[in-house]
């Protein structure tokens, strides 16, 4: 009898995942890393159905940073915790991680399709008040890829 799990985790915590099962149940484990660039294609969808175009600066940044919190969902406080691992890991500062992903928000949400952003966003963005913070944009997209939400234009 074979079972294929679904883990969206970071390299070290498949690992320590890995060490734990094989040790305490004496059951291989083999991992497949393929999943990864299936959930980053379906990041990038999108982020493309959002409009958001991958020639602006913080479109790496931006898709860097909902690939790692897809891995490590526990992080509460973006700015101390996620953004410091993220902007390391593209030498960048923390404060230029956080404006270029707040303007590549900004232009997402002014470039992509309306019924698109409603059927994702749903009642949590008002176009008229402006667009949603970083964290809550970063979640909506985070929380699509979760439930499998793969919304088309």
């Amino acid at each position: 009898m074979s079972f294929a799990y679904i883990i969206c985790a970071s390299e070290e915590d498949i690992k320590r995942l890995k060490s734990v099962v094989e040790d305490h149940l004496n059951i291989e484990v083999t991992i497949n890393r393929g999943i990864n660039s299936i959930i980053e294609e379906r990041v990038i969808r999108i982020l493309h159905n959002l409009g958001v175009s991958n020639s602006l600066k913080g479109y790496k940044l931006l898709k860097d940073t909902i690939m790692y919190y897809l891995g490590n969902q526990y992080i509460n406080n973006f700015n101390k915790e996620l953004y410091p691992i993220i902007a390391k890991e593209n030498n960048v500062s923390i404060n230029t991680l956080d404006k270029s992903i707040s303007r590549v928000i900004e232009k997402s949400i002014n470039n992509a399709d309306y019924d698109y952003l409603d059927r994702l966003f749903g009642s949590s963005i008002d176009i008229n008040k402006g667009k949603p913070t970083n964290k809550e944009y970063i979640m909506t997209v985070v929380e699509a890829i979760n439930i499998n939400i793969d919304f088309k234009k």
